[in-house]
């Protein structure tokens, strides 16, 4: 995120997005998307960059027909010592050099590029738009 980060109340992100706002609440009931803070008075959710960001990755992720539990799956983060890291669980059944854990970097691989793409939009339609008021 750059040092002047835009906040986005629910209605602007689905705007930003084009998910509805049902759909949206859906994505936080399942913990796809997470809010970044919520008013004390008014108990509105805040919303930053990134789950716009986000929001691109789950719609391309969707149009190539992934399951929201594949997507889940696919964006979980793996928390060590507070910091946040792409990469997905791996289990403890799958060694190094097998069949299935070469799917899987193969899988992660594109996801990245996919997401890579998506925040590059989403960085052009920022661009275009200019700077939220």
């Amino acid at each position: 995120m750059s040092g002047s980060a835009n906040v986005y109340l629910l209605k602007d992100l689905s705007r930003l997005s084009g998910h509805s706002i049902h759909t949206l609440k859906f994505y936080l009931k399942l913990g796809l998307i997470h809010e970044s803070g919520r008013s004390p008075e008014t108990r509105f959710r805040y919303f930053d960059d990134s789950s716009v960001e986000r929001l691109a990755t789950i719609r391309a992720l969707r149009k190539q027909r992934k399951s929201l539990s594949e997507i889940q799956r696919l964006l979980s983060p793996v928390f060590a010592g507070g910091k946040a890291f792409t990469e997905p669980h791996v289990r403890i059944s799958e060694r190094p050099g097998s069949p299935s854990e070469a799917r899987r970097s193969e899988e992660i691989r594109r996801a990245q590029a996919r997401l890579g793409g998506a925040r590059q939009a989403v960085r052009r339609g920022n661009a275009l738009t200019g700077p939220a008021a």
